[in-house]
Formats: C-alpha cells, sequence, structure tokens
C-alpha cells in the first residue's frame, strides 16, 4: 500500500522531462506483467519447490530489487508531496473530489464482474479451467496495449481518452455474458475490455497528477486508497449478486456501476460544459503540467 500511494508521483518526477507518459506507461505496464505471469510463477515455483520455498525465492528477488533500486534510481526530491494538514484544502477542489468518486464507482463496477470471471465463464459459456486461463492472460496482455495506445503523444485529450475507455468497459461488461459461449468473440472483447480498463487506470492518474500537483503524494495516497476500496466493494457486490441471483447477473451489474460513473460525466457536462471539473481539461494523458511554486 505504500509503495502504491507514492508510485505514480515518482514516476513522473524520475522519468526525463517531456517523457511522463512513457514514465506512467512503464510503471503501469510492470504491473501488468506482474500480475499476468506472477500467478503462473508462483504456482509452478510452488509445485516444483513447495510453498514454503516460494516465499524465499520471491523474498531474495525483492531484496534484489532493492539493492538495484537504492543503486539505480536517482534521489528524488519531493517538494509537493503535501500532507495530512493540506488534505482538507485539496479535498475541496472539485476536480479531485470528482476522479475520487469516479474512481471508487468505475473500480467498484469493473471487479465486481473481473472477482467472478472464472466462474462466468464457466456458467455462461461453459469454458473449461486452461481457456479461462488463457482468456486471463489475453486480458493482462490486453492491459499493455491499452497503455502504449492511452500514453501516445498523439492521444486524445484525457477527457477523450477516459470517456472513450470508459464506454468500451461498459459495453464489454454488458456484452460479456452473451459472448461467452463463442470463443472469437468473447477473445475479441477482452481485448477491448482489458485495454480499456488500463487506459482508465492511466487516464485517472494523469487527472491526479493535473489537479493536485502541489499535494500529489498525499492525494496519490488516497487515491490508492480509495481505489481499494473499489476492489473489495466489487467482490463484495459480486458476491452479494452471485448468492442471490447467480453468476450470470454479475457483468450486466459491473456493467450498470460502470454505466453510473458515465452518467455523472454527462452530468457534469451538462451542467458545465466539461466533462472534467477543474485544471485538467485540455491536458493530453501523460502530458506534463505547468505548476506554479
Amino acid at each position: 500500500s505504500i509503495f502504491w500511494s507514492i508510485m505514480t508521483p515518482l514516476a513522473a518526477r524520475v522519468a526525463p522531462h517531456g517523457k511522463r507518459a512513457v514514465g506512467l506507461a512503464a510503471v503501469m505496464g510492470g504491473t501488468i506483467v506482474a500480475t499476468v505471469l506472477g500467478v503462473p510463477i508462483g504456482t509452478n515455483l510452488g509445485h516444483l519447490f513447495g510453498w514454503h520455498m516460494s516465499f524465499f525465492i520471491i523474498g531474495i528477488g525483492s531484496a534484489l530489487v532493492f539493492v538495484v533500486i537504492f543503486f539505480v534510481l536517482p534521489v528524488c526530491e519531493a517538494p509537493h508531496a503535501g500532507s495530512l494538514k493540506s488534505l482538507p484544502v485539496i479535498l475541496k477542489r472539485p476536480g479531485l473530489q470528482q476522479l475520487y468518486l469516479l474512481t471508487v464507482v468505475t473500480v467498484l463496477g469493473q471487479f465486481t464482474a473481473y472477482s467472478y470471471l472464472n466462474p462466468i465463464l464457466a456458467t455462461a459459456g461453459g469454458l473449461d479451467e486452461g481457456m479461462i486461463v488463457t482468456m486471463l492472460f489475453v486480458f493482462g496482455i490486453a492491459g499493455i496495449i491499452g497503455t502504449v495506445v492511452a500514453s501516445k503523444p498523439v492521444a486524445k485529450p484525457v477527457e477523450t481518452t477516459l470517456l472513450s475507455a470508459m464506454v468500451i468497459m461498459c459495453i464489454s461488461l454488458a456484452l460479456l455474458t452473451v459472448t461467452a459461449a463463442h470463443t472469437p468473440s468473447l477473445s475479441v472483447l477482452i481485448i477491448c475490455w482489458g485495454a480499456a480498463m488500463t487506459a482508465v487506470c492511466l487516464a485517472f492518474q494523469t487527472v491526479l497528477l493535473t489537479v493536485a500537483p502541489d499535494a500529489a503524494d498525499v492525494a496519490a495516497s488516497l487515491y490508492s486508497g480509495i481505489f481499494n476500496v473499489g476492489i473489495g466493494g466489487g467482490a463484495l457486490t459480486g458476491s452479494r449478486v452471485s448468492e442471490a441471483a447467480g453468476f450470470m447477473p454479475v457483468a450486466y451489474v459491473g456493467a450498470a456501476i460502470v454505466g453510473v460513473s458515465l452518467l455523472s460525466l454527462l452530468v457534469v457536462k451538462l451542467k458545465t460544459g466539461k466533462w472534467l471539473l477543474g485544471e485538467q481539461t485540455g491536458h493530453k494523458v501523460g502530458e506534463p503540467v505547468h505548476e506554479s511554486h
């Protein structure tokens, strides 16, 4: 949790001038690769050496990474980290309030379905365990695609990127059970869904750094906590839905929740003429922010 809270601001600081998008994309890409490869690697280590040795190997690997970070990464000052005292001030910013609300609702919808993707695909499509693992792998690889596309220098302004990706997420969740029995269609849907989810996360982080450049660390810490609330809340929501009505409706509920986020964006657009509140409108994903000191 500590690492996640400082990851985004640190990536933005150490990235070369004009390359913030690449820095954020690298962090996101690393997270996705770790998620995709970590489970099969850990499982195989457990089968080969037992779970005690698996943890030992992972610990040794983490220690080596620590040494590399210590000697390779530059000393990175944090003049705009913020503090707990600054939290009430920055929380009054409409742009940050909107970001946190969008984050918790969107992530809630995503993980309502994603937490139960295995039983959803098994129930709706009759997929076996091997095919489900393949689809999870495809989802992760698609996340890398979404990172690359969203961080391109020619990317649209962040509000356009965010809106487009959320629409794709909502449609993908709504069609998940419909396409589950048709492997080609399901594969395309999983690719679109995985890429869109990563693009949404990258856009959220760009907005975060734009609306709170003077207190990036504390704003990111709160963002990390809110993101995890969405993950846990999604797992709980999916559990309740599946207990009451089975796994078939779970993805539809997830789509409806993401739809609430889209509806909130529409309401803001109708009231203010902008999709996003605050100073971030017009910035591209990963675009540097000119801060006042």
